[in-house]
Formats: structure tokens, C-alpha cells, sequence
């Protein structure tokens, strides 16, 4: 968001006014989430090895929803991409696959 700075800087220094729109709350990582604890046991169960589980610096839908709801266990996860946000990105049909049944195999020891 370093851009930004440099716009609010401008248009302060020349005397305009500019708002920012669209930018996503922060999600912050919590160390103890009984959800991600279920989502990498069956993520074991179904592939036999730990998921990577890493935090990352980016803007996701789960910030909407914790600003909303505070305390909500939240868990973002998503098929292989490559070149996001570019004319150049692509996205794997396979490992889009992967997490759909992944995603309905969760769901459903959620429910049990």
C-alpha cells in the first residue's frame, strides 16, 4: 500500500482531497483455532501428510467477515495460482478439484 502514501501526499500537498475504497480489514493469525486444527486433521486423514500451513500479508474475504463477526475462527484456502491479478494468471483445474473435495469432506466432519 506504499502507493497510497504517495497519492495522500500529492493531493495533500496540492491541496485536493481523495478517499480510499475497497481496502479489506485486517484478519490477524491466531495461534489457537479449533478449525484450522480440524481442517489439517482431515487434510491428514485424505492425503496422508500435514498441510502447509502459513500466514500471508494480503487483502481476503475472511477480514470482511472477522470486522463483522469478532472472534469468528476463520480459515482461507484455495486452489493453485499463478501471476494473480495479472493478464497472465492461471489457475489449475486439478488443484481446484483437490480443494472442492477437500472443502466437502470438511464440511462434512463439521457436521458430524
Amino acid at each position: 500500500m506504499h502507493y497510497l502514501i504517495k497519492i495522500e501526499y500529492l493531493t495533500e500537498f496540492l491541496g485536493g482531497d481523495y478517499e480510499v475504497q475497497g481496502a479489506y480489514p485486517a484478519w490477524e493469525y491466531r495461534k489457537e483455532s479449533p478449525l484450522r486444527d480440524k481442517m489439517v486433521a482431515v487434510f491428514e486423514e485424505m492425503y496422508g501428510h500435514k498441510p502447509e500451513v502459513v500466514a500471508i500479508h494480503a487483502g481476503l474475504e475472511c477480514g470482511l467477515f472477522y470486522k463483522k463477526m469478532e472472534g469468528l475462527d476463520c480459515v482461507s484456502l484455495g486452489p493453485d495460482m499463478k501471476d494473480i491479478h495479472t493478464s497472465e494468471e492461471v489457475l489449475s483445474i486439478a488443484s481446484t478439484e483437490r480443494v472442492w473435495n477437500y472443502l466437502v469432506q470438511v464440511l462434512k466432519n463439521l457436521k458430524d
